[in-house]
């Protein structure tokens, strides 16, 4: 079996994620805002499968214009008609596949407060 494309650790609304060979020092800078976010994708009011295929070609843009750091703004799911969140599970999903290392995602984290906090989350993209 294959080993997962990312260690992860989720904390109630919380989110980390990194590749194997990203370190945990890597990942605490991008916690903190390091690099500067160069790109955001907000995904209010799209449905879930809409949300994630969008993700995928926003990783792709973000990449190609050399975007080192991506924001995904997703809500926390309070206006959600389904009874609890649907893209943030969604988006988090997708961050922890292979689809989302092979996109070139290395690693991913909640966002600070100022930058939506749980209701969006910071990517660190491969160059």
């Amino acid at each position: 079996m294959d080993a997962p494309p990312f260690v992860v650790e989720e904390s109630g609304d919380t989110i980390t994620g990194r590749a194997p060979e990203v370190s945990v020092k890597i990942l605490r800078a991008l916690r903190n805002g390091e690099p500067p976010v160069k790109a955001r994708l907000d995904l209010h009011g799209r449905l879930r499968d809409e949300a994630v295929h969008g993700v995928e070609r926003f990783v792709a843009a973000a990449r190609a214009r050399g975007a080192r750091t991506a924001l995904v703004i997703h809500g926390r799911g309070h206006n959600s008609e389904a009874g609890g969140p649907v893209l943030r599970p969604a988006i988090w999903q997708w961050l922890q596949s292979p689809a989302a290392s092979r996109a070139g995602v290395m690693a991913f984290a909640s966002a600070r407060p100022g930058d939506g906090g749980a209701g969006a989350t910071v990517m660190l993209l491969r160059r």
